[in-house]
């Protein structure tokens, strides 16, 4: 008798599952518009290189192009301490497939390296490198200076230290994720003329740590992005500290998801593009700084955005 009562509830649980699974919304694919950031739908193939500057290895993916004149925008990105290339790959392919070169840099000298200064002048100082020597040549006034958790930290004092060290190149946009430290004497040198954008996930770091990024930047087009998580759907996927990956930290090898195709993948390509905008296009602009910004792929979920705009 038991047995049976068992075998009831399993059966019951197990149709209950699946209608719920029926009735929540599915996480979405990657967008089907071409002209959309994070969609899966290319103009370019890609080319990586690597060249070497002041002894170390700078990683550049860069889009292949048969017009000589044509130029690139460009995003410099700064990995967290645990990470490599490996876990954030994805991205960059996209970045460069969408026309966008990425720098992906070692600004550090080891897992215990502390001298976040020097970490800040090393990341524009490689950068400044890479840009110099590259082809297709970058586009000199598009330039995004971007990093994930102490990644995101070492980008806002290099962001900083450029404008206030007169560096070859500059920030002409600032995109942060999930930053795990602020620098009160280097962030507020930031020209006030870069965009700026700080996304910050309930889920990882502490919340006036990301507030301060938004408080004390000077820009004139600033906003502050919570990541909500896709929970009320078939599959969920939470916006923890480590959701930029496209790789995870210790097992095997993820797919790309949801948080890529409307997150950080939309937010990069969209800024870079801005920035090369001769006459920036709103089918461009509205995905970082308009109606588009917060869009999660599925009707009614929505990232949070305060704007100083």
């Amino acid at each position: 008798m038991k047995m049976k009562t068992n075998l009831w509830i399993f059966l019951f649980c197990l149709l209950l599952s699946q209608f719920a699974a029926a009735i929540l919304p599915k996480l979405p694919s990657a967008p089907l518009d071409p002209q959309h950031p994070g969609s899966k739908i290319y103009k370019y193939s890609f080319l990586r290189k690597e060249l070497t500057c002041s002894g170390r290895k700078v990683i550049n993916f860069v889009p292949v192009t048969n017009n000589p004149d044509e130029t690139f925008p460009v995003v410099i990105f700064a990995h967290d301490h645990r990470l490599g290339l490996e876990h954030y790959r994805s991205t960059f392919e996209h970045l460069a497939k969408k026309g966008v070169i990425a720098i992906f840099l070692n600004y550090d000298k080891g897992l215990f390296d502390r001298d976040w200064i020097r970490m800040g002048r090393d990341y524009v100082s490689l950068a400044s490198c890479a840009i110099q020597n590259l082809t297709p040549r970058p586009e000199a006034n598009a330039v995004v200076f971007s990093g994930h958790a102490r990644g995101a930290y070492i980008a806002s004092i290099a962001a900083g230290l450029a404008a206030r060290e007169f560096f070859p190149i500059r920030a002409n946009a600032v995109v942060l994720f999930e930053a795990t430290g602020f620098d009160f004497e280097s962030w507020p040198y930031v020209d006030a003329n870069a965009p700026t954008t700080i996304v910050y996930s309930e889920l990882s770091v502490k919340r006036p740590l990301a507030e301060s990024f938004y408080r004390f930047s000077r820009s004139e087009k600033k906003q502050f992005i919570t990541l909500k998580n896709y929970t009320n759907t078939e599959r969920k996927l939470k916006a923890g500290y480590y959701w930029p990956l496209t790789k995870p930290l210790f097992f095997g090898t993820s797919a790309d998801n949801a948080f890529h195709y409307y997150g950080i993948w939309k937010w990069l390509v969209s800024t870079a593009r801005d920035l090369k905008a001769t006459n920036p296009d709103l089918n461009q602009s509205l995905y970082v700084y308009g109606s588009q910004a917060d869009d999660k792929g599925i009707p009614g979920l929505y990232d949070q955005i305060r704007r100083n705009f």
